[in-house]
């Protein structure tokens, strides 16, 4: 920021342009200073991955794994299958697969689309009735673990409750053998939020 002394009297050009310059030139010095600081500052107490604007960096990072931050929700196979792979991913602000063990346990409720197909319902998914019998909604082998084991009961809701395996994952399965049928999977999570899938189709024409 250039200041002007002329205002000031008695200078002649060469002194005034020489004093002009020098001021300039502490105050651009003065501002590089304090942004190198400011720099040094932030890295020292929010830590190296820290940007501007930001909380403490380490308060940033607890708060991302209670919120388990990242979390996806995938939804495998084709629309013409009779039986579609749902892939949960927790992260646990750490990256998945997370370093050490991230066991949890989770909620996994199934609700059918609208009439339009379009858009969740909000209505349970019933076993035997708009899933199969049996093996209508499951934990697929060796990707997580039901609570208690076994097939849900005929008539009932299609939920369950699972245990992810180490890494933060759990894959359901969901199945329709007959009928073109879509349906929304969701995941409670233990901090109480919700993940959910895209719509899910199962034999399309």
């Amino acid at each position: 920021m250039a200041h002007d002394i002329s205002k000031y009297g008695g200078f002649g050009t060469p002194v005034r342009g020489a004093i002009e310059d020098t001021y300039t030139q502490a105050v651009a010095d003065s501002a590089t200073a304090a942004v190198a600081a400011d720099t040094v500052l932030g890295t020292a107490v929010k830590g190296s991955g820290w940007t501007s604007g930001m909380t403490l960096k380490a308060h940033d990072d607890a708060i991302n794994a209670l919120e388990r931050n990242g979390t996806t929700v995938a939804v495998g196979g084709a629309e013409n299958e009779t039986n579609r792979d749902i892939v949960l991913t927790i992260k646990n602000g750490a990256g998945t697969p997370a370093a050490v063990a991230s066991y949890a346990v989770v909620g996994v409720k199934v609700t059918k689309a609208n009439a339009a197909g379009t858009a969740d319902s909000g209505d349970p998914a019933v076993i035997n009735t708009d899933l199969d019998t049996v093996d209508g909604l499951t934990v697929v082998a060796t990707k997580g673990e039901k609570i208690p084991a076994g097939a849900i009961a005929d008539s009932a809701n299609a939920s369950l409750v699972a245990i992810t395996k180490a890494d933060g994952t759990l894959t359901v399965n969901i199945k329709k053998t007959t009928t073109n049928s879509k349906f929304f999977v969701h995941f409670i999570l233990p901090d109480g939020t919700v993940k959910t899938s895209a719509i899910v189709e199962l034999n399309a024409p």
